[in-house]
């Protein structure tokens, strides 16, 4: 990438700072971009789900696995919790969409939230064998009586062959006019097929394992048996592995990105975050494979306003990708993206992949529970990593002093009120607009890769209403 004047600004930029100048593209439609990422793991799509407990949990990591990505388990989560998830994420199908799966004789009021589990908004019934018998819309569900049995909701559903190539899956449900199928697939009878989903299979390849199952990634702290619970891990299934700890540039940091590479032997390991090129040589001197980008620009983020410590994301991700490109590795951007074009941006200045928070907390497939504004509005409450929230239930198995001092390291903002967005409701909505909007950008300027985005990446600088002027109007003015 180079500046539209031939030379860095003398000061750092936010990705509002910044803007992408369109050139000549010589390639075929959007749809012929090839977003596959440069990192040493096999993901076809640069996004990651940020190892927060409001953002990364099983439907989270499964959903994003299966559209080319990967999502980082917290390591505030249980190593059991851990395990439950890697299993379960191990178990789904590479293609075919999950569903809640739930007997036939089961209250409506016992399982009304599953309504809200998944953005394709489908329960599954099962005859209590682990037989699936048919499908109850999340409408259907809603709005019925408290007492009703789901077995008495259930709609009749085709059933699909798992193996049924996906074009013909798709003809298979539009000639039908069906919203959903069945996929007969033993022992799992949660499994079923959209033509929405069936679509999307198409167009975003499953990030797998060696084995043909669905990626996953698990995060470890800088306390207790991190480098035990990395390896535990990974010999229980996870593909990557990310140490977390939100200062990179000390020794500690080094030592244990040391420890983990010897513990996890060939599996990826992400460290971070880091925002300046010596910081990011280190870590990579250290063993690892990919730096983590970004310090104080995540929506749940307080650190600069209660430290003065940062660095403006754009520049972080510039500098830090360019030390780790001349050392043959990668970075991850991690933090300060609230439209598509920030995504752009991060890989446009050197990214290969881009750690996505908040934007995914307030999907129906993250962790928190769905709730309800006075006007029936629906929302999701998120925290940040050093939030109160977060501190108070990292440190709940402490002693009682220990606990009391754990307190005092919190940076403030509990929880932040996530408004889920009625057009796009689930993760699966958001990855596409993400998408959509990568793939546009890189037609724009040229690019049929993200390797030629960031190659011929022509960048300007804009003043606050040159950010404003692109932004859309949708009330008017």
């Amino acid at each position: 990438m180079r500046f539209i004047s031939g030379e860095n600004p003398p000061y750092e930029l936010t990705f509002a700072d910044v803007f992408l100048l369109p050139q000549d593209y010589a390639g075929g439609s959007r749809q012929s971009v090839d977003i596959t990422p440069t990192d040493p793991l096999p993901t076809t799509l640069p996004l990651v789900a940020a190892d927060m407990l409001a953002v990364t949990g099983r439907r989270t990591a499964e959903t994003l696995a299966r559209r080319g990505g990967v999502a980082v388990l917290s390591h505030d989560l249980a190593e059991r919790d851990v395990r439950e998830c890697i299993d379960s994420v191990k178990a789904a199908h590479p293609v075919w969409q999950s569903a809640p799966a739930v007997c036939a004789d089961t209250r409506a009021a016992d399982v009304r939230h599953l309504a809200d589990a998944h953005g394709h908004g489908f329960t599954v019934v099962t005859d209590g064998s682990a037989h699936a018998v048919g499908t109850v819309p999340a409408g259907r569900l809603r709005a019925a009586q408290g007492h009703e049995r789901l077995g008495d909701l259930a709609v009749d559903t085709p059933v699909l062959d798992p193996g049924t190539p996906l074009r013909d899956a798709f003809a298979f449900l539009t000639e039908r006019g069906a919203d959903v199928a069945l996929v007969h697939r033993p022992g799992h009878p949660g499994t079923i097929a959209t033509p929405r989903g069936t679509v999307r299979s198409l167009v975003f390849p499953p990030a797998l394992d060696d084995s043909g199952r669905l990626l996953t990634a698990v995060a470890v702290g800088m306390t207790g048996d991190a480098a035990g619970r990395a390896e535990r891990c990974a010999a229980h299934g996870a593909d990557v592995v990310v140490l977390h700890t939100p200062h990179a540039a000390q020794a500690p940091a080094r030592e244990a990105v040391a420890r983990l590479r010897e513990r996890i032997g060939d599996r990826v390991l992400v460290a971070g975050v880091a925002v300046t090129g010596e910081a990011t040589e280190a870590l990579i001197g250290a063993g690892a494979d990919v730096v983590k980008v970004g310090l104080g620009g995540g929506a749940m983020c307080t650190t600069r306003m209660m430290t003065g410590v940062g660095r403006p994301q754009f520049t972080a991700v510039q500098e830090c990708a360019r030390a780790a490109r001349a050392l043959g590795r990668t970075v991850w951007s991690d933090g300060g993206v609230r439209h598509p074009r920030d995504v752009v941006l991060a890989l446009a200045a050197g990214a290969s992949s881009v750690m996505v928070g908040s934007w995914f907390a307030r999907t129906l497939e993250s962790p928190p529970p769905l709730l309800r504004g006075a006007a029936g509005e629906p929302y999701k409450e998120s925290f940040g990593i050093a939030s109160k929230k977060a501190v108070a239930d990292r440190s709940a198995r402490m002693e009682p002093l220990e606990r009391e001092l754990a307190s005092y390291f919190d940076e403030g903002l509990s929880t932040s009120r996530l408004g889920i967005d009625p057009e796009q409701p689930g993760l699966e909505d958001v990855i596409d607009r993400i998408a959509a909007g990568l793939r546009s950008g890189c037609t724009y300027t040229g690019a049929t890769s993200l390797a030629e985005l960031h190659e011929r990446a022509v960048i300007g600088l804009q003043s606050g209403a040159g950010y404003a002027e692109g932004a859309a109007l949708p009330r008017g003015w």
